[in-house]
């Protein structure tokens, strides 16, 4: 007769261990469920943000006036706006390298990390020493770097070349302190 309580507790203790398995399995399967929505989720946010996700052309056209604007402030002597546009230069270099992109067989964010670590590093030193014949020398080197890509990638149509007026008419291009001066004569 002992032998049926001890049969019975076993049968009770199966039940329970089967029904917290159970629970166990259905708490899995939901939680599963949740974490397929969620990856889901993250799935079209990833695609959404990609279709967002600049290409080498908007770089290209951040770098074009950051040239340009480069251009004026070495010309107007405005030094320290001139090395804020190389660290704009080569905040916009990081993105592209970041992108990874290969155009036409060419890997265009190597190119861009030569061209910043060659004639931009050179611009930048030109710059912090008021050297105008150096500065102008490795701004020639970039867009000759520049114009050989366009031409390796199949853009060769899309020619850079000096400056010739400034990229924006509302910019004052000289020095603060010169801007200054300026402004207390005509008063």
């Amino acid at each position: 007769m002992a032998s049926k309580p001890n049969l019975f507790h076993s049968l009770v203790l199966f039940i329970i261990l089967v029904a917290f398995f159970l629970l166990g399995m259905i708490y899995q399967q939901r939680k599963i469920v949740r974490e397929e929505k969620e990856l889901a989720s993250v799935k079209e946010r990833l695609k959404t943000m990609s279709m967002l996700e600049p290409d080498v052309g908007d770089s290209m056209r951040e770098l074009q006036p950051a040239m340009a604007k480069l251009w004026y402030a070495n010309k107007y002597k405005n030094y320290p706006l001139a090395l804020y546009e190389v660290k704009e230069i080569k905040e916009i270099v990081e993105t592209v390298e970041v992108l990874k992109p290969v155009v036409n067989s060419v890997d265009v964010a190597m190119v861009l990390s030569n061209m910043v670590n060659t004639p931009v590093a050179d611009m930048e030193t030109a710059l912090r020493r008021h050297d105008d014949k150096k500065f102008i020398k490795s701004y020639a080197q970039t867009i000759s770097t520049c114009n050989a890509c366009h031409q390796m990638t199949g853009f060769g149509f899309n020619r850079i070349i000096v400056p010739t007026a400034p990229p924006v008419v509302n910019q004052d291009w000289r020095p603060a302190t010169s801007a200054i001066r300026a402004k207390s004569k005509t008063k």
